[in-house]
């Protein structure tokens, strides 16, 4: 039986309820009344950023959801979302100020593919088998390529792994990728391999930074906080709503926070100390080329000031770090919890300020 919505929406209540880590039930009303009356909504937020477990203490910080709805389609200049929104031209835009993003070998329309100068019709899977063997005879350094949408993706949906032991080995699952693209656009990237103290966390996945900045009145960038994805489970997709989980980060030392959080329908209202796969404990764990990755992100921001506030996927390579993706319109709030609450945050206030008026 199909679950809906308010069955849902149930069963997270009973969690709630029965959760050891939860405040008392007196002082979560309490808390809901002061924020229902704040904000003038019913305070979702409240237990989508966990504030009613102990601890949180500061819950008139955090952001709640139709105010975080408005934040970043108001700062964005909605003329300029296609150079970040739409992947080719991203990376033809910004490889041309060579900031470091992963190597593009292929793209296609249908089944019109580009690799290169070179224009040509792929018409079954066994002829887009012998096309991606050639690719992989290009790039001998390549053992996987990364398939995705051209136009934004959501929550890790449309994105395929083609290994090159796949290929070679003539397997099924590329006919069934070949069937899926040719319906619509996709870009064909370089794996990213991610520095060996990541896989740690997850070696299964690429546990991307999502790190958002701020451009501000006096043209400079403000780095506002960041958090580290990684899958749960033995799979390539890190993102949260694809069953992946988040890890708050101090962007002075790299070091996580304590807690890893998950989507409430994937995993209820269960925290995490440490990863279920590999026993990694997060709390003190600290990531590598911090300080480069906020230089990275920095430089990117520089370039694009007609959109403010973006969030950026940024892998770490052991060379260093590479911006998967930028994004024009993305889901505020998992920096919002990330960050403690951006209610508070002395950058963000200003902002706000803008947005109310």
């Amino acid at each position: 039986m199909k679950t809906t919505p308010k069955l849902r929406r149930g069963k997270l209540l009973l969690e709630i309820i029965k959760d050891p880590e939860r405040k008392p039930i007196l002082r979560i009303l309490k808390e809901l009344i002061i924020l229902t009356f704040i904000h003038k909504e019913f305070p979702g937020h409240y237990f989508t950023s966990y504030l009613f477990k102990e601890g949180s203490s500061n819950v008139k910080d955090y952001l709640p959801i139709k105010l975080a709805a408005r934040i970043v389609p108001r700062l964005n200049d909605q003329r300029l979302k296609e150079v970040l929104d739409n992947k080719l031209y991203f990376d033809l835009f910004y490889r041309q100020f060579n900031i470091e993003i992963p190597l593009v070998v292929m793209y296609n329309h249908g089944k019109n593919f580009c690799r290169g100068s070179e224009v040509f019709q792929i018409n079954s899977a066994e002829e887009f088998n012998q096309r991606l063997k050639e690719l992989f005879e290009l790039y001998s350094s390549l053992t996987s390529i990364i398939v995705k949408k051209i136009y934004a993706s959501s929550k890790g949906a449309d994105i395929y792994k083609i290994r090159k032991e796949d290929v070679l080995s003539n397997n099924h699952s590329i006919r069934d990728i070949y069937l899926s693209i040719i319906q619509s656009e996709f870009i064909f990237q370089e794996t990213i391999i991610q520095h060996p103290k990541l896989n740690a966390l997850n070696p299964s996945s690429v546990n991307t930074i999502r790190i958002d900045t701020l451009f501000d009145d006096e043209g400079k960038v403000n780095v506002l906080s960041a958090y580290i994805r990684m899958s749960l489970h033995n799979h390539f997709v890190d993102n949260i709503g694809s069953g992946g989980c988040m890890v708050g980060l101090d962007l002075e030392t790299g070091v996580l926070q304590k807690y890893g959080y998950s989507d409430l329908n994937y995993d209820g209202t269960k925290r995490f100390t440490r990863h279920p796969m590999t026993e990694t404990v997060f709390e003190g764990f600290k990531l590598p080329y911090i300080n480069e990755t906020i230089d990275l992100v920095t430089r990117a921001a520089l370039l694009m000031p007609g959109l403010r506030i973006i969030g950026w996927d940024v892998a770490i390579s052991e060379e260093g770090p590479v911006i998967i993706e930028g994004n024009s319109d993305y889901g505020i709030r998992g920096n919002d919890l990330a960050y403690g609450g951006y209610l508070a945050h002395p950058v963000l206030k200003k902002v706000l300020e803008e947005i109310h008026k």
